[in-house]
């Protein structure tokens, strides 16, 4: 689901990761020490403590990626992609959630460090992880912390907790601070977004209703909060259209791109009657390019069907592209955005964006990757075959 202000990228996207050198060597960790923040203030006691943790689960991620950083040629390092996100994956985040939240528990709750470890433990957990431990590090931060005004920074993190809208919302009508309480409507949002992606139509359209109230008050009553590089209002603009047009359900709009093959434009409407997957990436995108051996095999197995994959580039020059395709086999059809029309029209955020679209063009699931991806378009495939 898209989450435009969390900071769940930093676990997610592995080229981040690989261009992280500090000068630190694997062998040679530094120690944390107390460091000056604020002026001449030092860090607190707790503040060093939690330090050492994120040290420690750096020097792992660390480890996994020296590999890749000891490859010999970037051909070397596009094949270790998919090994270095699996060992990423692999690392214990539970059980450094569940030390940082043991940290927390041992400090003062006016030490900073006691909020600033909850807001780590739960960054460990965000993502497929263990959502008891992501309770019980939402249920302290709401509990001692709901009047610090960095809780803005865990706003996302609460919303991904199994109960998240509601005690946003909570938060949101509590909290005298409006950048709060806007910024807190907006995940309650995010978060009734990801439910619909979730269910039945029926029901993913009473969650859509929701969202688009919720939308109403934020631009009445939050418009000019500050969110990212612009404010609330002008991320609604953006949001509305995509809770209008691109929900699961709706036909896809039109597209027009320039197709890099015959160096022309070509459009979404040109592939009607088939199976469409709609893959917004980029050459320089870590996950992107991790799907692509599962995409080409997919490919492979559908040739002959009513199924076209169609992979728009954000990347800022077409010569890019096409130098990657010329060393990657990617035997599909690929158009070149120029980070403008359907990255801007349809609020692209981050990549990959998927939409999988059936024989009508109706946007029928959004987000899948993998397996779940492959069973989905099979399905599709399967009722456009029996449409014929």
């Amino acid at each position: 689901m898209k989450i435009k202000f969390l900071v769940l990228v930093f676990f997610t996207s592995v080229l981040p990761l690989l261009a992280q050198d500090n000068g630190t060597s694997k062998n040679d960790p530094k120690p944390a020490a107390p460091a000056k923040v604020g002026g001449d203030v030092e860090k607190s006691e707790g503040q060093i403590k939690l330090d050492a943790l994120r040290n420690e689960f750096k020097k792992l991620q660390d480890d996994v990626i020296q590999e890749y950083k000891n490859a010999k040629s970037p051909e070397e390092q596009q094949k270790l992609i998919p090994k270095i996100q699996q060992n990423l994956s692999k690392l214990p985040r539970e059980d450094f959630a569940k030390k940082a939240i043991a940290l927390s528990k041992a400090m003062k709750s006016t030490d900073q460090g006691c909020f600033d470890a909850l807001v780590f433990a739960m960054s460990m957990v965000a993502r497929n992880g263990n959502k008891n431990v992501m309770k019980e590090a939402v249920d302290i931060i709401v509990k001692d912390h709901s009047k610090n005004p960095k809780i803005a920074s865990a706003i996302g993190f609460i919303g991904s907790s199994p109960d998240g809208a509601a005690i946003l919302e909570k938060i949101a009508k509590n909290t005298d601070d409006r950048k709060i309480a806007g910024l807190a409507w907006y995940a309650i949002t995010e978060k009734l977004q990801q439910e619909a992606g979730e269910v039945g139509p029926k029901q993913a359209e009473e969650l859509n209703k929701r969202t688009e109230l919720i939308y109403e008050k934020l631009s009445k009553e939050y418009a000019d909060v500050p969110m990212g590089r612009g404010t609330i209002g002008d991320t609604i603009k953006a949001a509305l259209f995509e809770l209008q047009n691109l929900s699961i359900g709706k036909v896809a709009p039109e597209v027009f791109c320039l197709n890099i093959d015959g160096d022309k434009d070509d459009k979404l409407s040109n592939y009607k009657g088939k199976v469409v997957v709609i893959d917004i990436w980029a050459t320089w995108c870590g996950p992107c390019r991790a799907m692509i051996p599962h995409e080409r095999e997919m490919n492979e197995k559908l040739k002959g069907k009513p199924f076209a994959l169609i992979s728009i580039s954000g990347d800022d020059s077409k010569e890019t592209l096409k130098s990657f395709l010329e060393k990657e086999k990617m035997p599909w059809v690929h158009w070149f955005a120029d980070r403008k029309g359907i990255l801007k029209d349809w609020n692209i955020r981050f990549f990959p964006t998927m939409y999988i679209l059936d024989h009508k063009g109706v946007i029928r699931a959004k987000g899948l990757r993998g397996e779940e991806l492959e069973k989905k378009v099979n399905e599709l495939v399967a009722e456009a075959e029996k449409a014929k």
